[in-house]
């Protein structure tokens, strides 16, 4: 009979060599799959260039750094370029996956080009052991970004969190709760919006609960086809304060395949007038309505408790956004590119 502490030791040796092998094993598979899917997406038509992909970090990790990413969707007009991006997981969770943004990144649209800069940004996919690596829930942490389009907005962030997970409709419906601190717009864009001065340099607090019905569920093979599309908002909670401002706002709304919402949003703003002035600086309100945007109003504000406190509901119909029967503008498409 073996002596029982060289059986244990045998079976030691044994499990540590089938650890190792699969490590390597799927570091090994790590790479060949992304090498796969930059040649695959190339031959789809897509920019999808690399200069090199390693996984590294036995045992306890699989980091896998992506070396000068280039990527580009044709259908979608969305590009981005990277030094470098740095996928993460344990080795003994798999199906949580890391993803950090390099220092510098360029993201492009047809619309105008962005900048992150100085960023620390990473992000948490927790993701269904299936084929269809569903998403069950995403963290997005936030440091020290600073965001700019060549249109000429951009801010600064201190920290912020964005979490989102699956809720019990299933997993095409999600839940995300976000909180932005020492968010601040760049002083170009700010001497745009606040010419006189009037407000501090960053806002006070930027919060939402948002929940959104897709019309399929969000997965890591999301990239690889048509992105899910929303089909219904349901704003739980929107609290906005910079300065004096301050802007509350919950409603819920349905959105078409052309990305047009209907429905309604409750909204509270405090010291409107001077919203008012931010949306014509900031283009979101038509210049020549502003005049009768303020004048209706201050006249609904006037029958209020507070004559500077405005409660209104905004309706959104035909692609239009209404104050009562006052048109606002064109609604925001809600697609996803």
């Amino acid at each position: 009979m073996r002596h029982p502490i060289k059986a244990l030791l045998s079976v030691a040796i044994l499990a540590a060599l089938l650890f190792v092998g699969y490590w390597f094993y799927t570091a090994r598979s790590i790479e060949r799959s992304i090498a796969s899917w930059f040649d695959a997406r190339a031959t789809l038509g897509w920019q999808a260039d690399y200069a090199s992909v390693e996984t590294t970090g036995f045992p306890a990790t699989f980091d896998t750094v992506i070396r000068a990413p280039a990527l580009a969707d044709p259908a979608t007009g969305v590009a981005l370029t990277a030094p470098d991006l740095a996928i993460k997981a344990r080795s003994r969770r798999p199906n949580s996956v890391t993803m950090v943004l390099p220092q510098e990144a360029l993201l492009a649209t047809p619309l105008q080009k962005i900048n992150l800069r100085d960023t620390a940004v990473s992000a948490t996919l927790d993701v269904a052991p299936s084929l269809g690596f569903e998403v069950n829930a995403a963290r997005v942490a936030l440091r020290e970004l600073a965001v700019v389009s060549d249109l000429g907005w951009g801010f600064t962030l201190d920290r912020g969190t964005v979490d989102t997970q699956a809720t019990e409709a299933g997993r095409d419906t999600l839940r995300s709760t976000f909180a932005l601190d020492g968010l601040a717009p760049t002083p170009a864009f700010k001497a745009q919006l606040d010419p006189r001065g009037l407000f501090p340099d960053r806002l006070t607090e930027l919060s939402a609960d948002v929940t959104t019905k897709f019309d399929t569920p969000w997965s890591l093979r999301a990239i690889e086809t048509l992105r899910p599309q929303p089909e219904r908002i349901v704003i739980s909670d929107f609290n906005a304060v910079w300065g004096d401002l301050a802007l509350r706002a919950a409603g819920v709304l349905d959105i078409d395949g052309e990305g047009d919402p209907t429905g309604k949003l409750e909204v509270r703003m405090e010291n409107w007038r001077e919203m008012i002035r931010l949306g014509v600086a900031s283009g979101s309100i038509p210049a020549d309505m502003a005049g009768l945007i303020e004048g209706t109003v201050g006249l609904i504000a006037r029958f209020g408790p507070n004559p500077e406190r405005l409660d209104v509901t905004l309706n959104f119909t035909g692609g239009q956004v209404f104050l009562g029967p006052i048109p606002l503008g064109p609604a925001p498409k809600l697609v996803i590119r």
